[in-house]
């Protein structure tokens, strides 16, 4: 390779092509295994899988330059969906929330402490160690035997 030259990429789309189909052939024969066995590790290979077809995919189609929009009878319903989608994937102001699904608004109010007024829910609640439990906490929660207040304790 001389200085100043592009190395040559014209290979490339075909190594993407390849990676897509041995993509599918692994799918297709490790996808049965992979459900049927208890640990997460087997659908996160399958996950990792995809996205590198997905990316290889993706990078032919940028590089072969075939990118484009096309107006299709179903490109509004997608559009709506993917809008509902995002529209529920935000907090609701208990507002909005008490007006749009009011058994919603008393379910948060009778089982989160503090709410609506510490609203918007935080993505990880999580108490200080310094806070005591309400009186209904300690009533609704179990009490421990002394041998699971021993291992509790460590001893």
């Amino acid at each position: 390779m001389a200085i100043g030259r592009l190395p040559d990429t014209s290979h490339l789309p075909s190594i993407c092509d390849l990676t897509v189909q041995g993509g599918l052939l692994f799918l297709i024969v490790f996808t049965p295994l992979a459900f049927g066995c208890i640990y997460p590790w087997g659908i996160a290979l399958l996950e990792c899988v995809v996205l590198f077809m997905a990316l290889a995919w993706v990078f032919t189609l940028l590089r072969t330059g075939r990118v484009r929009l096309v107006c299709t009878p179903l490109n509004l319903p997608m559009l709506l969906f993917f809008g509902l989608v995002g529209l529920q994937l935000l907090p609701l102001p208990p507002i909005v929330l008490s007006w749009l699904s009011p058994h919603t608004y008393d379910l948060y109010q009778q089982t989160l402490a503090g709410w609506p007024d510490h609203a918007p829910l935080p993505l990880v609640s999580r108490p200080a160690v310094s806070q005591q439990p309400t009186a209904q906490q300690t009533e609704q929660s179990p009490t421990l035997s002394s041998q699971g207040q021993r291992l509790a304790r460590g001893l």
